[in-house]
This record gives C-alpha cells, structure tokens and sequence, in this order.
C-alpha cells in the first residue's frame, strides 16, 4: 500500500521587477511500506510513482494558481519511521498575474 500527500504552501511575493504576482510550492509526499517497495524488473513503488506524478505534473498548468505553471524543483529521500519511507517531490509555481478583482469588497 503506498499513500500520497499533497501539500500545496509556501506562498511568497514575486520579486519586485518581475510579471509576476506570486509563487507557491506543490509538495507530493510518496510514502510506502518497506517490504512493498520492490517491484518487477528491480523498479521501486515509490520512484515509479514519482515517475508517474511527475509526468503529469511537470511543466503543466495550473488552472486555479493563478494561471501558472508547475517546474521541478527537487526531488528528497522521506523516511518516516522504520516502517514508511519513499520520496518527496516539490514544484514550484509562478502565478502569471493576480487571481482576485482589487475592486471587490470582502
């Protein structure tokens, strides 16, 4: 069994100068038993979903940040306890404008 946590934080002001409003980071946890990582052909669980998460993540837009579009950023080694580990992979995106109306009353 392997799980997956999705962490969507890390909200900073762009640089001044720059087309941008903000950026954020999107974090996929990939966490997997031990004695359930190996798979055929010598692949691990947890860096074949990666592969995967990847492929779909990197480099496509994000409808809802603000229009941005998510880069690879790094890839870590997770290990929770003695029981779960797998690997963390974090992206960055840059929002291409503001994403609120100034006009509108909260």
């Amino acid at each position: 069994m392997a799980y997956i946590i999705i962490s969507f934080d890390q909200f900073t002001p762009s640089l001044p100068g720059t087309t941008t409003f903000r950026e954020m980071k999107l974090s996929f946890d990939i966490l997997c038993h031990y004695d359930f990582w190996s798979l055929d052909d010598f692949k691990l669980r947890p860096f074949s979903i990666a592969g995967a998460i990847d492929g779909v993540i990197n480099r496509s837009p994000m409808n809802g940040a603000g229009g941005g579009v998510a880069h690879f950023m790094q890839a870590r080694q997770l290990v929770l306890n003695e029981y779960l580990g797998g690997v963390t992979l974090d992206y960055v995106i840059s929002a291409l404008g503001e994403d609120y109306d100034r006009t509108s009353t909260l």
